[in-house]
């Protein structure tokens, strides 16, 4: 063996011992946070190509593979949901040893919650929560996965499943249809009831949460108002309640909603409830943590404020 290969060699053990580059641990941090590479690259602000060709690298310098890439998005490998929170841990770190040297102190906490209830409900009450928690970094996100483990906090319409999943209701409201007022005057109308010919209306519909039984979908809505639809034409459905909602305001059809998440349109005029009859079905939503978060107090005092 030349003198040089057996210095490459040498030095071999040392190589490994140091750290990955920092920039391959925070696309696999996103990444595994968020199962999808456009999404982390979104984070990221890079392309969905830069954080694939990063992990790529790491799996490479670990000599482990962290994800299996599937056609519908990606999976942690057993190593992979072992190395993630040791990584994230480890982010959060430097970030408050950073703010120390600064004089403050952050804590994360990591909120998921839908995307209708995130704009009309979390959001106008984010600036009271953040003068309220001057030490805390809200980091919020619309995609849910239900899993507890990657979120301090979610926000959803369905209470926890398992013993170490705990849920508070946050609120509950009826559900009611919503339209434009120009789509109901083009049907030449001013109200619906029992009595209107409900085929000929437009329904929008809510796309991920359809047959779940839990979310008060149109075919659950239709049949506890006893209304029979023999058939319905024109309908359209959404990956959103919010793109769901915004066509309803810009005159697309019918969609239902959670009152208290459009009352703010209903009273300023920009949607109506042309429902004449009683509501039918009401909507709950809950908070839903981890056991094991209440060990931190920030999460302990934003559960507090958001459960008022």
């Amino acid at each position: 063996m030349s003198s040089s290969r057996a210095a490459l060699e040498s030095l071999r053990p040392k190589l490994k011992e140091r750290l990955p580059p920092l920039n391959a641990l925070r696309a696999f941090e996103a990444a595994a946070r968020k199962l999808n590479f456009t999404a982390a690259a979104k984070e990221l602000f890079v392309t969905a190509g830069a954080v694939s060709l990063h992990v790529k690298q790491l799996e490479e310098y670990l000599d482990v593979q962290l994800f299996v890439r599937e056609a519908k998005g990606l999976r942690l490998t057993p190593e992979g949901e072992r190395y993630l929170p040791e990584v994230s841990e480890a982010f959060s770190r430097l970030r408050q040893a950073t703010l120390g040297l600064r004089g403050r102190r952050l804590e994360t906490v990591r909120l998921a919650v839908r995307p209708l209830l995130c704009h009309r409900w979390l959001l106008p009450r984010l600036p009271a929560l953040m003068a309220a928690m001057p030490c805390c970094h809200f980091e919020i996100e619309t995609e849910l996965d239900r899993d507890p483990e990657r979120q301090d906090l979610l926000l959803d319409y369905q209470p926890g499943v398992g013993a170490e999943v705990c849920s508070r209701e946050l609120f509950s409201c009826e559900v009611v249809p919503v339209c434009s007022p120009g789509y109901l005057q083009s049907l030449g109308l001013e109200a619906l009831d029992a009595g209107s010919d409900w085929s000929s209306l437009r329904l929008l519909h809510d796309r991920p949460l359809q047959g779940m039984t839990e979310y008060p979908s149109w075919a659950r809505w239709l049949q506890a108002s006893q209304l029979i639809v023999p058939e319905l034409l024109g309908s359209a459905s959404f990956a959103n309640g919010m793109m769901c909602l915004e066509s309803a305001r810009l005159g697309g059809g019918l969609a239902l909603a959670p009152r208290l998440l459009v009352q703010a349109e209903l009273d300023a005029g920009l949607l109506v409830a042309p429902f004449a009859g009683p509501a039918p079905l009401r909507q709950s939503y809950f908070l839903l943590y981890r056991r094991a978060v209440l060990d931190r107090a920030p999460v302990r005092q934003l559960l507090d404020l958001l459960a008022a």
